[in-house]
């Protein structure tokens, strides 16, 4: 399992956007300033992320990055 750099955000102090928007290597503007809303992008696959397409090597084994 591929884990994230960083601490982990607290629940305490939610603001709307993207709780792991200082961690994320692939951030954009919009995760700064909004909560992403939950999408499915395969049977039984949601994700809750601005950049929903993989990239990279895991793109091509399925592997959500």
């Amino acid at each position: 399992l591929h884990t994230i750099p960083g601490t982990v955000p607290t629940l305490l102090d939610r603001t709307p956007q993207c709780p792991f928007q200082d961690r994320c290597p692939r951030v954009l503007d919009v995760c700064h300033g909004e909560d992403p809303l939950i999408a499915e992008i395969g049977p039984g696959h949601h994700v809750a992320c601005f950049n929903q397409v993989p990239e990279g090597p895991s793109a091509a084994s399925g592997v959500a990055v």
